[in-house]
């Protein structure tokens, strides 16, 4: 799949605001007091392992804007490459290997819903499209997280890089005193977090 133009996704930089900082190992602990949400948060896990996904929250209100040749709602993905060499490629949902989740589609990346994990931009001659990213989070395998790039990986610590994986799901509130560990991945907008452990 041909990339001519690429939005930097805000993945680093959220994860930067939280703390997390992949060569030290640490990720973000403690409470949020960014939002207050204006239901009270609930705790638990509202999705059937092994897949940490919640259609009824994570996918946005908005409506597609789909192109021929994009991805579709519901589309799991992995992102290769860097800078304008980042390519797009779909992958099986329960490949086990999947970083990504598709949750919306868009026209350009300033359309994702704000909180999305990552954000793809795909532009040639014939069509354009961006397609917006949750991490396709499961209780079978783990993830990496550096910058822009999410990596599926087996559950067991790596030295050098932080090794994360999900343990439950909190929707209405960000509050990550909730998470058992006390950190996750809040998304303020859509009001959830996946509450995370990372391995050491």
């Amino acid at each position: 799949m041909t990339q001519t133009a690429s939005r930097r996704s805000r993945t680093a930089a959220r994860f930067l605001a939280l703390g997390l900082s992949i060569m030290a190992g640490t990720l973000a602990t403690g409470c949020s007091n960014e939002h207050t949400p204006s239901t009270r948060p609930t705790t638990g896990a509202p999705f059937m392992p092994p897949y940490v996904f919640n259609p009824v929250v994570q996918y946005p209100a908005t409506a597609d804007s789909p192109a021929p040749g994009g991805p579709r709602r519901g589309d799991c993905a992995n992102i290769s490459g860097t800078g304008t060499a980042r390519t797009l490629e779909i992958v099986s949902c329960e490949s086990g290997t999947a970083a990504y989740r598709v949750v919306q589609l868009a026209d350009t990346p300033e359309h994702c819903i704000d909180d999305a994990d990552n954000r793809y931009f795909h532009a040639s001659a014939e069509t354009r499209w961006t397609a917006c990213l949750d991490i396709n989070w499961n209780t079978i395998n783990c993830d990496t997280l550096a910058d822009d790039q999410v990596t599926a990986v087996d559950c067991k610590p790596s030295p050098g890089r932080a090794v994360v994986k999900p343990d439950s799901y909190i929707t209405g509130g960000t509050e990550l005193g909730l998470c058992p560990h006390k950190t996750g991945i809040p998304h303020s907008t859509r009001q959830f977090v996946v509450c995370t452990e990372e391995l050491t």
